[in-house]
């Protein structure tokens, strides 16, 4: 706690320098200018900014240094007022439009993040319900006899309940990394178990759409760090995504092994893949491929968006390759934590 308020406490600071170093440009401008052209509208700019990133106090202080930095230039710019009322005057209506601004953009920001917290504290409810429901199917299996037609349905339940807890995880997960706050469990791994234990997650969905796994291994980094269970989610989502894409019999294919002291890890499979025209927004949210095609699978469209932001977190990259009907090879490339774990 101690250290994320300090990193706040630098974050703030540095945004604040911005501030005041556009301020003093404004005022400067200001003064080159003359007050005829009543540049202090620009003073919001800074306002804005540090209202946003930083706080409402910080804004009004800035409010603050924006009147007096305007007050300055006017007294150094020779501009004379009929009576000292008229610039105690304009100086009191200017502060109180800069301070409005601050409370009414600050209230805009508190309420895109109360409805952030609403959202992230009811999917992260969510995952209660379908971890009891996923139990209780498997016990289920375990303590009852079922024919062939109740297995079927037992199995379709679990595949709904694994997509729904994926999903669940991946906005949650999103959410941490956009705010800035996804606290990595940085340690060595053992990257053909987390293969392994990512195939099993998504093992009865495979088993139901008739896909079956390749996997490849090369040469593997030794005593390689990064986040486990991170890792594992970007691969549940890629082998998720390969799975839907896949037609029955299809084989998916994963390869790993160390490049240049890096993992190399790829996902491919010989789908459906995506036209051309998405490459531009591949990684982009809620951008779904061939979901008005008869027949399609629905999904989110939060997949490849948050393999993307968990692979940059990790301190790689990612790519992908697709041809429509050919299928689609994703590939990202991770490098080891281990100097940044402290080992």
């Amino acid at each position: 706690m101690e250290k994320n308020h300090n990193l706040k406490s630098i974050f703030y600071k540095y945004y604040f320098i911005i501030t005041l170093i556009l301020i003093c440009f404004i005022g400067f401008l200001d003064w080159v200018t003359g007050w005829e052209l009543q540049f202090f509208i620009f003073y919001f700019l800074p306002i804005g900014i540090i209202v946003w990133f930083g706080n409402l106090t910080l804004g009004i202080i800035a409010s603050s240094l924006s009147i007096f930095t305007w007050g300055l230039i006017d007294i150094l710019a020779g501009h004379l007022y009929s009576s000292i009322y008229i610039f105690v005057w304009n100086g009191s209506i200017r502060l109180i439009a800069f301070i409005i601004f601050a409370l009414f953009l600050f209230k805009i920001k508190a309420d895109q993040e109360a409805r952030r917290d609403l959202l992230n504290f009811i999917v992260h409810d969510l995952r209660i319900p379908l971890a009891t429901i996923s139990s209780g199917l498997g016990n289920l299996e375990d303590l009852t006899a079922l024919d062939g037609h109740q297995k079927e349905i037992v199995n379709i339940c679990k595949i709904a309940s694994q997509r729904g807890l994926t999903l669940i995880n991946s906005i949650l997960d999103l959410a941490r990394i956009e705010a800035q706050k996804m606290q990595l469990d940085i340690k060595n791994v053992d990257i053909d178990k987390i293969i392994i234990s990512s195939q099993e997650v998504v093992s009865i969905y495979a088993m139901n759409q008739g896909a079956t796994f390749e996997k490849k291994l090369g040469i593997l980094p030794e005593n390689f760090h990064t986040d486990h269970l991170l890792l594992q989610r970007i691969l549940i989502n890629l082998f998720s995504n390969a799975i839907k894409a896949s037609k029955a019999g299809g084989v998916i294919s994963v390869y790993a092994a160390e490049v240049d002291k890096k993992l190399m890890l790829s996902v491919a499979d010989k789908g459906i893949g995506f036209p051309a025209h998405f490459s531009s927004n591949i990684f982009s949210k809620f951008v779904q491929f061939h979901s008005n095609e008869k027949g399609s699978i629905g999904g989110s469209g939060l997949g490849l968006a948050f393999c993307k932001q968990a692979v940059e977190v990790l301190g790689g990259n990612i790519s992908i390759e697709s041809r429509e009907n050919e299928g689609t090879k994703v590939t990202f490339i991770l490098p080891n934590k281990r100097d940044q774990a402290g080992l």
